[in-house]
């Protein structure tokens, strides 16, 4: 599961950081409140992504934690295909 989780967290982090690097400044151009709210966004989602990996390595993880997490990363991903890939 560690291992599972090591990838997904690398995944999630360098795709945020290909959004923050090559779309965002874009965005920001166009609808800087828009940008800012995707940011705050991913500064959630990165806490999250810690914050599950904390209570992974405790042992103390429980599937409603990822489910939680899942709906989270959902919502974001709608919010931003109707504001940054529109």
């Amino acid at each position: 599961m560690r291992s599972v989780w090591k990838r997904l967290e690398g995944a999630i982090h360098e795709h945020f950081r290909a959004e923050e690097t090559f779309a965002f400044p874009h965005l920001t151009a166009q609808s800087p409140r828009d940008a800012q709210a995707l940011l705050a966004e991913h500064k959630h989602l990165r806490a999250r992504v810690a914050e599950l990996g904390g209570e992974l390595e405790r042992g103390s993880i429980h599937p409603h934690m990822i489910r939680g997490f899942v709906d989270e990363l959902s919502a974001h991903s709608r919010h931003e295909e109707t504001i940054l890939y529109r």
